[in-house]
C-alpha cells in the first residue's frame, strides 16, 4: 500500500510539473520575464529548504550551493541580454551543482540513489522551466513568431505525450519500467527545449 502511494504521489508530481511547463508555454514575453524572477525565487527557496540535506563538506557542494544562490540572488534584470545572461548562468549553476549532489549521493550509500533521483528529478524540473525561458528569448521577437508557434507546439506534444502516461494504470510490477520510460520521455522534452 505504501508504494502504491508513492507511486500515486510521484505521478501527481510530474502532472503538476508538466502542467506548469505549460502555462509557461503559452506565457506572453513580458509574462515569461516576470515568471523568470518567480522561477528564480521558487529555485532559491528549494536550495535553501534542501542544501542542509548534504554534507557539505564533501565534494564541492558547498561551492556550487553557493554560486546558485548567487546567482538566483542576482536582481532584476531590467534588459533583454542581462536576462539571458542571467539566465545562462543560473542554467549552468544548475548543471554543475546536478553533477556535483549526485556524485556525492552515490558516494555515500545505496540511500544515495533513491535521494540522488529526486534530486535530479527536481534539478531537471528548474532546468527545463530556465531553458523554456530561454528558447522564448530566442524565438520571442516578431520575425521568429512562426519558428515559436512551430516549437511550442513540438513541446506541447511532448507535454501531452508524458500526460499520456502519466494517466495509465500503474502497479509495483511496472513501476521501474514506467519510471525509466517517462525519465526518457522528460529528457527528449527537455532536449526539444533546449533546441
Amino acid at each position: 500500500m505504501e508504494t502504491k502511494n508513492k507511486i500515486q504521489e510521484k505521478v501527481s508530481q510530474w502532472k503538476s510539473r508538466l502542467e506548469e511547463l505549460n502555462v509557461q508555454l503559452n506565457l506572453g514575453w513580458a509574462e515569461s520575464k516576470d515568471k523568470f524572477e518567480d522561477l528564480k525565487d521558487d529555485m532559491g527557496v528549494w536550495v535553501d529548504k534542501n542544501k542542509s540535506k548534504f554534507d557539505l563538506s564533501k565534494n564541492d557542494l558547498k561551492a556550487k550551493f553557493e554560486e546558485l544562490e548567487l546567482q538566483l540572488a542576482l536582481g532584476k534584470a531590467e534588459s533583454e541580454d542581462a536576462l539571458k545572461e542571467q539566465n545562462r548562468k543560473i542554467t549552468s549553476a544548475i548543471r554543475d551543482l546536478k553533477s556535483s549532489v549526485n556524485n556525492s549521493l552515490k558516494e555515500a550509500s545505496n540511500k544515495g540513489d533513491q535521494a540522488a533521483e529526486s534530486v535530479d528529478e527536481t534539478l531537471e524540473y528548474f532546468n527545463s522551466k530556465f531553458e523554456l525561458t530561454k528558447l522564448k528569448m530566442q524565438l520571442g521577437k516578431a520575425e521568429a513568431k512562426e519558428k515559436w508557434e512551430e516549437e511550442k507546439k513540438e513541446i506541447s506534444k511532448k507535454i501531452n505525450s508524458i500526460k499520456s502516461k502519466l494517466d495509465s494504470e500503474l502497479n509495483e510490477d511496472r513501476w521501474n519500467h514506467f519510471n525509466t520510460e517517462i525519465k526518457e520521455a522528460w529528457k527528449h522534452l527537455r532536449d526539444s527545449i533546449k533546441k
